[in-house]
């Protein structure tokens, strides 16, 4: 470990420190830089991807996770056909997948998309053959939808736009079907939830939060016995804006039943800005909290977004002693500092131990803003989406460099495939 944890600190020095100090650099209590679980700069990806399974399966393991477990496993359980009790049908989950995997045939860039799969072949047999496929594909989701306990009108909306996109696979259609395939993704994932004669759901879309952003929920779930308990906060308030009318109003609830009441009384196109009170009540009050992702090869969290970023102070590199070294030293007279300026630093040790950090802190990511995840893998936690695609949470950009501004600033992360 000792040699480890020489190259570790190795790397720091000629990377972060000014070529004048490094032979006779005195490290005290700085000596413990690398944390002795890294012990080598270039630690695998594997361990940090194990540590963060592990993490989020002890989170997920707590009393507060019962209903969400108890929900994912109903939706993994194969049931009897009701007309052939010899044959089993598939899960909700493996439905769900399939589900997902029909929509996105509607993609030049799938390899199941009915134009790209027969492009080996012309004129009749072409057509004769494209024809056969699509037939095939929108039976096949006449059928998912039946299992999946859809209701006729949601399955009806499906149908006509995977069917109009067959006859519209111009570049022009592309992201207008991406939208609404998005959209039909997340109205079957509160479709299988109100499949539960106990749940309630409900479906973000029209939905803001009070700074005028999606909600980073897609779908809520909520327990029926629950829906008429008080807010803990009282009252709280949310905005309704009629489109077709162009007018607002507000309006207040004391519970969820409250809130329901009133947003199922509205008809047209809508949009909902909930105040924080109101935001904070909803996630109090559901017990499921769910993203839906209906890409064909897409992570569970987006890029891009200062939602899938974290202060380093949140995870706890204040505390470490290379900050407290680096701090300290910036309150000197510049011509008696250690460390480079920042645009002639670079260390992949650095980058090294914020992503340890961040692993061991994995709990206080976006990750866990949502409890499920409705997405090609079925219907599942974010700990088994990150076994099942070998992706682990890293910082994107990496961070090689120290500055005074780093500590409070938000560091963006992402999934990276473990090779």
């Amino acid at each position: 470990m000792a040699n480890n944890m020489y190259n570790g600190i190795g790397d720091i020095k000629t990377g972060l420190l000014k070529k004048s100090v490094i032979k006779k650099a005195f490290w005290g209590r700085y000596s413990q830089q690398i944390p002795t679980e890294i012990g080598d700069k270039n630690v695998e990806d594997r361990i940090l991807l194990d540590m963060q399974i592990k993490k989020l399966q002890a989170l997920e393991g707590q009393s507060d996770f019962e209903e969400i477990n108890n929900f994912i496993k109903t939706c993994s359980l194969q049931s009897a056909n009701s007309i052939r009790n010899e044959m089993l049908e598939a899960s909700t989950s493996q439905a769900y997948t399939r589900f997902i995997e029909l929509l996105n045939t509607g993609l030049w860039s799938n390899e199941a998309n009915p134009i790209k799969s027969n492009l080996n072949l012309k004129g009749d047999a072409f057509r004769t053959k494209y024809a056969e496929d699509v037939d095939n594909i929108l039976n096949e989701m006449t059928d998912i939808l039946s299992q999946l306990n859809v209701n006729e009108p949601i399955s009806k909306t499906v149908i006509n736009t995977l069917s109009n996109r067959f006859s519209h696979m111009g570049k022009n259609y592309k992201q207008q079907y991406v939208q609404n395939k998005a959209n039909l993704a997340e109205i079957a994932a509160g479709e299988i939830i109100n499949n539960n004669p106990n749940y309630k759901s409900l479906v973000s879309g029209a939905f803001l939060n009070s700074a005028g952003e999606q909600l980073i929920e897609d779908v809520f779930g909520f327990k029926k016995s629950n829906l008429s308990n008080k807010f803990s906060n009282g009252y709280a308030e949310f905005t309704v804006t009629l489109t077709k009318e162009n007018r607002s109003f507000t309006a207040k609830a004391a519970s969820m039943e409250d809130f329901f009441k009133t947003i199922e009384g509205l008809s047209g196109d809508y949009k909902i800005q909930l105040t924080d009170e109101m935001y904070t009540a909803m996630r109090e009050v559901a017990f499921l909290k769910g993203q839906v992702k209906s890409g064909q090869d897409q992570a569970i969290l987006n890029k891009g977004t200062q939602r899938n970023a974290i202060k380093l102070s949140q995870i706890g590199f204040s505390a470490e002693g290379l900050w407290e070294l680096y701090f300290e030293d910036m309150a000197k007279d510049s011509s008696e500092t250690w460390f480079k300026q920042t645009n002639n630093q670079y260390s992949n040790t650095l980058n090294t131990v914020l992503n340890y950090l961040l692993s061991k802190a994995i709990a206080k990511t976006s990750l866990t803003s949502n409890n499920v995840y409705f997405s090609k893998d079925g219907i599942i936690t974010a700990s088994t989406w990150m076994q099942l695609n070998n992706s682990l949470l890293k910082f994107n950009p990496t961070i090689n460099k120290m500055a005074v501004s780093m500590i409070n600033n938000l560091h963006p992360y992402s999934f990276r495939k473990v090779q």
